[in-house]
């Protein structure tokens, strides 16, 4: 007879698809409700500033109607406008409102609605250092992409009226809500019956910035003075914060819940959340400051680890003044990234005296060390365009990266021009294929004076011999020019400007097909990347040990998109969401519907469920909602109830958690990719246990939680993992589990949960 257990989907039992352990609501305190209450009063009905009244012999203190200041049809009825000094009107006006302003004010109000951008994770502990900083892309106010619930608030506009035709904005308040709670590691002291946080840039990831440049803050952390591009936040406390000094900073992780920040453009920033939980981590904050080293082992899989610490134990040699990129790609499609430096070729610079030309450096990572392959010569430019890229090409079934070479590898005559090779690995050998070349045949002296270079041009080692027609319709040169004109074709390509624009057409022609272009320079080290050259950008170790840690998380947790050029991953850290993928063969509208039935309901939803997610699908999973705005999953948790079978399953030592997991679920159906997310998020919950008991759900949770798909899967596998710690090896019948082949529109769904037996 089964063992049953009647398992509670609920905070610390367990999560359906969801984050294992959610914190219990808070009991909030009435200083923090008042404050709370306060603070949305502040931002929806705040009142006007009074200034001194004028003196008049009819009214000294006469309060004006809309009608008397000319604003008319104005819906806020808490608005009110006052005389006030040299007739000043003064009020606040929510800008959803803000038809009503002047054109030049409006411009204004648009100008800092927009001004929305990602942290550039800039940390600095001397002046000096603080040069050359980089620009953060800022984007439109509702775009800024995170894994947050963000709840954009309507500025506040401090609007102030001389006249009906003159007047001006004194401020404008923004504000934004992060609806959820999520964990940051931040540095933390207690004040008065709060706290101060200043927030580890490196975990500013998700956490938008008001203004359209690094607005850089300084800090003073028990007597070492940092810069650094992130924020400070007045918290109060959800639970008993005596572990928190009132002496000194500590550094610790910190669960954040009705986060809001306010930026004010007179004040600045003026943010506020309260704390659930923290655990610190060290009180020797100068340690943190100063270390390179971010994260360590216990969050991520151990190939991760392995490319990351391989990086940081060459960072000296590595990160030079002349290192314009550190970029991973997998150069041999084995699934394990090559490290590829690009590093100035200073005197080849001098000697064409422009441009940005690079040799990149290949190394492959093996024991935690680097290996050095080979080195790729890159060209300083393609038509204004930086050339130090590679994308990736396929010709008759085989994958080669495509890249432009200022040398060539066999010893041509190429005079000022380049030539094109096809890369790829072999063990730890560079090999190549040339791809096109142009061989300098000759030389001559025109009328002029000029020396013009004549060359052969070759296309996969083939020459390319034109056809040439002279004074073809509807031209007839020689009447009009008093000579012929040669007009150049080959294989449907043509050209009218002589045999070198025929040659970049069909250079143009080969490229069209490549896809994955990756630049090699990194943004966090350039400030531009157009034109003949690149601007090389100073920042400190420690920043570039964060980079690189975005790079790794970005490799190994996150796909390629094709129309960016670029990975997209969330934040460092251990932080991956159980989600939903689909993966129709083409681009598909599809609904998803997830029900409770033995009764239940969602805590969270991104984005939002409603009546159920209606998103369009691609082949490679990326999802788009009805407004445009993009993911690569969907993601739910809830509390509720079901009858789980555990009589069998596995036990298994926590040390050997990692491997453990990969396998089965990969045995299951799922990709490395999906299983890896998996891993990293249940790895810091599960590691440190001396045993685990685990049990795999699929058709008992497919009963518990049914989900209809619109239109209907072709192969559809669902796992949700369920574990008991044990500080004893447990016999349990062994659980066979059965292996998904993916065909067609396919749609994967991975959650899990910590367990506890109840009456």
């Amino acid at each position: 007879m089964n063992k049953k257990l009647s398992v509670l989907l609920a905070c610390a039992v367990i999560m359906l698809s969801g984050c294992g352990t959610v914190p219990p609501e808070e009991t909030k305190t009435t200083e923090q409700t008042t404050a709370e209450t306060t603070a949305e009063t502040t931002a929806t009905t705040t009142q006007p500033e009074t200034t001194e009244a004028v003196t008049t012999t009819e009214n000294p203190n006469k309060e004006l109607t809309l009608n008397e200041i000319g604003i008319e049809n104005l819906p806020g009825k808490d608005l009110k406008f006052f005389y006030g000094d040299n007739s000043f009107v003064t009020g606040y006006i929510d800008a959803e409102n803000a038809n009503i302003l002047s054109d030049k004010s409006l411009e204004l109000t648009k100008g800092y609605h927009f001004n929305v951008r990602p942290s550039t994770n800039i940390f600095f502990t001397e002046e000096d250092d603080i040069d050359n900083i980089p620009t953060a892309p800022f984007s439109n106010y509702g775009e800024f992409e995170s894994a947050y619930e963000i709840e954009w608030q309507h500025p506040v506009v401090n609007y102030m009226m001389i006249s009906k035709e003159k007047d001006y904005i004194k401020s404008v308040e923004l504000s934004y809500k992060i609806k959820n709670e999520f964990q940051i590691n931040a540095f933390i002291k207690k004040v008065g019956n709060n706290a101060e946080i200043v927030i580890d840039p490196a975990y500013m990831y998700n956490i938008p910035l008001f203004s359209d440049k690094p607005d850089l803050q300084n800090f003073i952390i028990n007597n070492t003075k940092i810069t650094a591009d992130t924020i400070s936040v007045n918290c109060t406390y959800g639970k008993d914060a005596e572990q928190v000094s009132s002496e000194e900073y500590a550094y610790a992780t910190i669960y954040l819940s009705d986060f809001v920040c306010r930026y004010d453009t007179e004040i600045g920033y003026s943010n506020t959340a309260v704390i659930s939980n923290t655990e610190i981590l060290t009180m020797n904050t100068d340690d943190i400051i100063n270390s390179p080293v971010i994260f360590t082992g216990e969050d991520k899989d151990p190939e991760m680890m392995e490319v990351y610490n391989a990086i940081n134990k060459e960072l000296d040699t590595l990160l030079t003044d002349a290192t314009y990129g550190i970029e991973l790609i997998d150069m041999d499609f084995d699934g394990k990234p090559e490290v590829l430096v690009s590093k100035i070729e200073e005197e080849y610079r001098k000697e064409i005296g422009f441009g940005t030309p690079v040799d990149v450096d290949i190394y492959r990572v093996k024991n935690e060390e680097l290996k050095y392959i080979d080195t790729l010569y890159n060209k300083s430019y393609i038509s204004d365009m930086p050339a130090n890229t590679l994308g990736l090409k396929e010709i008759d079934g085989k994958k080669y990266w495509f890249g432009v070479s200022r040398k060539n590898r066999d010893g041509k005559p190429t005079g000022e021009n380049e030539t094109d090779y096809l890369y790829y690995l072999e063990g730890d050998e560079l090999k190549y294929r040339e791809a096109f070349c142009s061989v300098l045949v000759g030389e001559t002296v025109n009328e002029e004076g000029w020396t013009e270079q004549e060359f052969d041009y070759y296309l996969m080692g083939e020459k390319i011999v034109p056809e040439i027609e002279y004074d073809y319709e509807p031209y007839d040169f020689e009447q009009e020019y008093g000579k012929t004109w040669p007009y150049y074709s080959w294989n449907g390509i043509n050209a009218t400007f002589g045999m070198w624009e025929l040659a970049g057409f069909i250079r143009a022609d080969f490229c069209e097909d490549i896809k994955e272009v990756h630049s090699l320079y990194s943004d966090w080290l350039v400030n531009n990347t157009m034109g003949y050259s690149v601007e090389r950008t100073d920042i400190s170790k420690r920043t570039a040990s964060y980079k690189l840690a975005y790079a790794v998380d970005e490799y190994y947790l996150s796909e390629f998109d094709e129309a960016t050029g670029d990975f997209h991953y969330w934040f460092l850290g251990a932080y991956a969401k159980p989600v939903i993928y689909l993966y129709p063969e083409e681009e598909t509208e599809v609904s998803v519907e997830v029900e409770f039935a033995e009764g239940g309901e969602f805590t969270c939803t991104y984005p939002e469920y409603g009546e159920g997610w209606k998103v369009t699908a691609m082949p490679d999973g990326t999802l788009y909602d009805e407004d445009g705005n993009e993911y690569y999953c969907l993601y739910w948790e809830g509390d509720g109830k079901a009858d789980f079978d555990m009589s069998k399953g596995f036990c298994v030592r926590g040390e050997d958690t990692a491997e453990f997991l990969r396998e089965k679920l990969m045995h299951i159906g799922l990709t490395a990719r999906e299983a890896n997310e998996f891993i990293i998020y249940w790895l810091p919950i599960m590691e440190d246990n001396k045993y685990n008991v685990i049990t795999f759900h699929i058709d008992d949770y497919i009963k518990s939680v049914p989900m209809t798909i619109t239109p209907s899967p072709d192969t559809v596998i669902r796992v949700f993992m369920t574990f008991t710690p044990s500080d004893e090896y447990v016999a349990i019948s062994q659980q066979e589990l059965p292996s998904y082949e993916r065909n067609g529109f396919t749609v994967v769904e991975w959650g899990g949960g910590e367990c506890e037996a109840v009456n």
